[in-house]
C-alpha cells in the first residue's frame, strides 16, 4: 500500500505539470495520504504525511478523519494548501493545526459536493479536519436564553403598609413587575414619596420614571437608585438608554425612585420589555454563552467581568443605542440577537488576548457558530416567551379608605346574591395598599368578610367567605376564595402566610 501511494504521488508530480519534463512550472499536487492531499508551490521539497492519535481536546470541536502530522523535507517556496476528504457532514468543517496541546482553526473553505475541507497553510505540522459540536453550543444557546427568560431573584418590595400610598398595576395578572410606596422621612419636603420598583424576572426591562424626578434627593442621594450596587449592566444599560427619565432595570434588580407628588394628584411610571431592553438582554445572553464555552470557571468570572467592562464603552453599543419603539415580533427579537451577539464577537479578541487564553481561536470560532444559532433557537422558544413580556403603567398616589356606604354597593352591583338587608360594618374595614378587607352580615348572627381591591376604575370584589380570604404564598392561592396578596399588605389585612 506505501509503494502504492508513493507510485501515485510520483505520477501526480510528474503528469501534465511539467515538472519531469523541464516544461512551463506549475503547483504540484501530492497525495499524503488516504484522505489528504496537498498542493504545493513549484519547487518544492519531499512533503509526507504520517497518522498520529491525537485526541480533540476541546467540548467545542468534534473531528472527521485521523490527524495528520505533516513534514517537508526543506523549506517550501511559498503557501500550500492542504485537502481533507471528510465526506458529507453538516455545520461548518474546518482545518487546525496543533499548537501543544490546543488546536488553533484556520480560514478553510468546504467543498459539500467533493465532501473536502481545504486551507492555505503557511508551514506544516500536526494538521486535522473538525466540525463544531453544534448540538452542544445550541444547548449553551437553549440554556442561557432560558435563564434570561426564567424567574429573577428579587423579592416583593416592602412598604409601609399604614401609610396610606397605594401603587395601582395595569397589568397586575403579569405578576412580573413588584411595586410599593411609603412617604419619605418627616424631614423630607412634605410630599416626598419613595417609590420601589422590583424587576421579578431575568431579562431586563425599561422604566420610565416622571419627569420632575431631580438628580439629587437631599439625605437619599439619588432620586433614582438601582440595588444590587455596583451592577456593571448598569453601565452598559446607561449607554442603551442615554435619554432623561429612563433608565435600563437589569433583571433581579430593585429601583428606588423618590418623588414629590401633590396633595390629591398621582404620579405615573411604566415598564416595558422595548427594544432596548431586548437589545441588553441578548447582550446577556451573550456573554452568558461566551462563558459556557470557555467552560473553566475563573476565566470564565474574569472573561464576563471584562467583557462587561468592554461593552460598556464599546462603539457598537453608542450604533445601537436609538432602537426603535414598535412591537417585538419574532424578527425584530431575532435581527436584536444577532446585532448583540455581533457586538459581544467585536470586543472578544482584545478581552480574549487581555487574558491570554490559549484556546482563544477554537473560543472565538465557537461564538461564531453560537451567533449562527442563534435565530433558530430562538424561533423555537418565541412562542412560549413572547406571553412574558407584558408591560406594567404603575399608579402611586393617596387612596382614602372607601366608607361603609361605597363598599356596600360594590357589593350590591358584583354579587348577585347580596340582598339590600345585608350590611358592612364600619368599623370592621382595614385598608392596605390598594386592598380593602370589611366585615359583611347578613344578621347579628351570620356574616363573614369581603376581600376588595381598590382600581382606577372603582373597587372591585375579590371574594367573599367566612374562612381565610387571603395568603401572602402564591402557591397557597385558591381562584375565587382565598386570593394571593403580597407580602407588604398581608400582616395589615389578616392574610395567611
Amino acid at each position: 500500500m506505501r509503494a502504492l501511494v508513493a507510485s501515485l504521488a510520483v505520477l501526480l508530480v510528474c503528469t501534465g505539470i511539467g515538472a519531469c519534463s523541464g516544461g512551463e512550472s506549475h503547483d504540484l499536487h501530492v497525495v499524503l495520504a488516504r484522505d489528504l492531499t496537498a498542493t504545493l508551490p513549484p519547487g518544492s521539497p519531499q512533503v509526507t504525511a504520517r497518522r498520529v492519535q491525537v485526541g480533540a481536546g476541546s467540548r467545542l470541536i468534534r473531528p472527521l478523519t485521523a490527524a495528520e502530522h505533516v513534514a517537508a523535507a526543506g523549506r517550501l517556496g511559498g503557501r500550500a494548501v492542504l485537502t481533507f476528504h471528510v465526506g458529507h457532514v453538516s455545520g461548518r468543517p474546518f482545518l487546525a493545526w496543533l499548537n501543544g496541546a490546543t488546536w488553533v482553526p484556520v480560514p478553510s473553505s468546504y467543498n459539500a459536493k467533493a465532501g473536502t475541507v481545504s486551507a492555505t497553510v503557511s508551514h506544516f505540522s500536526t494538521w486535522a479536519p473538525f466540525t463544531w459540536a453544534i448540538s452542544q453550543i445550541r444547548a449553551w444557546v437553549r440554556s442561557e436564553i432560558g435563564n434570561f427568560l426564567g424567574v429573577g431573584t428579587a423579592t416583593e418590595p416592602t412598604c409601609d403598609p399604614a401609610s396610606g400610598l397605594v401603587v395601582t398595576d395595569s397589568n397586575p395578572s403579569h405578576h412580573t413587575i413588584g411595586a410599593c410606596a411609603e412617604p419619605a422621612s418627616p424631614a423630607a419636603a412634605a410630599g416626598t414619596v419613595i417609590i420601589q420598583v422590583a424587576n421579578l424576572r431575568g431579562y431586563p426591562v425599561d422604566l420610565s420614571y416622571p419627569a420632575l424626578v431631580n438628580g439629587l434627593c437631599g439625605e437619599y442621594g439619588k432620586c433614582v437608585k438601582v440595588r444590587p450596587d455596583g451592577d456593571e449592566w448598569l453601565k452598559v444599560g446607561s449607554a442603551l438608554s442615554p435619554g432623561s427619565n429612563k433608565i435600563l432595570l437589569p433583571g433581579s434588580s430593585t429601583a428606588t425612585v423618590i418623588v414629590g407628588i401633590p396633595g390629591g394628584q398621582t404620579v405615573t411610571l411604566r415598564t416595558a420589555v422595548d427594544e432596548p431592553a431586548m437589545f441588553m438582554a441578548f447582550l446577556e445572553v451573550g456573554v452568558g454563552v461566551l462563558a459556557s464555552i470557555i467552560g473553566k470557571k475563573i476565566e470564565a468570572v474574569e472573561t464576563t467581568g471584562d467583557a462587561l467592562g468592554a461593552l460598556a464603552t464599546s462603539q457598537c453599543l453608542a450604533d445601537d443605542a436609538q432602537q426603535g419603539s414598535g412591537p417585538l415580533t419574532l424578527g425584530v427579537a431575532a435581527s436584536l440577537a444577532t446585532t448583540a451577539f455581533g457586538c459581544v464577537s467585536s470586543e472578544l479578541p482584545d478581552v480574549l488576548d487581555k487574558l491570554g487564553l490559549k484556546e482563544s481561536g477554537l473560543i472565538l470560532g465557537g461564538f461564531g457558530v453560537a451567533a449562527d444559532l442563534i435565530p433558530t433557537v430562538l424561533s423555537s422558544v418565541w412562542g412560549v416567551y413572547d406571553a412574558f413580556f407584558g408591560s406594567h403603567v404603575l399608579a402611586v398616589g393617596r387612596a382614602s379608605c372607601p366608607s361603609a356606604a361605597v363598599i356596600k354597593q360594590a357589593l350590591a352591583q358584583q354579587l348577585s346574591w347580596w340582598r339590600p338587608g345585608y350590611t358592612v360594618l364600619a368599623t370592621t374595614i382595614t385598608c392596605a395598599g390598594p386592598y380593602v378587607v370589611a366585615g359583611a352580615q347578613e344578621s347579628p348572627q351570620i356574616g363573614g368578610g369581603v376581600l376588595i381591591e381598590q382600581e382606577a376604575s372603582g373597587l372591585k370584589v375579590l371574594t367573599v367567605g367566612s374562612g381565610p380570604l387571603c395568603t401572602t404564598i402564591a402557591a397557597d392561592a385558591l381562584p375565587g376564595q382565598i386570593i394571593y396578596v403580597p407580602l407588604q399588605y398581608g400582616h395589615a389585612l389578616g392574610c395567611v402566610n
